[in-house]
């Protein structure tokens, strides 16, 4: 498991936003396993990729050669829910 971050996502309990190497498409099925910091606590789903690219134009690189993608999570543990949930209740208190 990462010591430090490796990338930064946006995450919700129905999804998550980053950025990949790989251009992704529309529909594609991933495997996602995020650990979250500094719990360092690891989830791990299957998801859909809804969108792609940046914010001007579908599948256009975004900063540092990457390219964004977001996804809707298809299967997510009970406890892996539990713990998301927790993990963002936690960093909304410190906001």
């Amino acid at each position: 498991m990462a010591e430090v971050p490796t990338h930064k996502v946006s995450l919700s309990l129905s999804g998550l936003a980053f950025t990949h190497d790989r251009l992704l498409e529309p529909g594609d099925r991933i495997e996602v396993d995020v650990v979250l910091f500094p719990i360092r606590k690891l989830i791990v789903a299957e998801a859909t990729v809804v969108s792609v690219g940046g914010a001007v134009e579908a599948g256009k690189r975004v900063g540092s050669g990457k390219y964004a993608a977001r996804a809707i999570f298809n299967s997510l543990g009970d406890d892996d829910r539990v713990t998301l949930d927790q993990h963002i209740q936690s960093i909304l208190r410190q906001l």
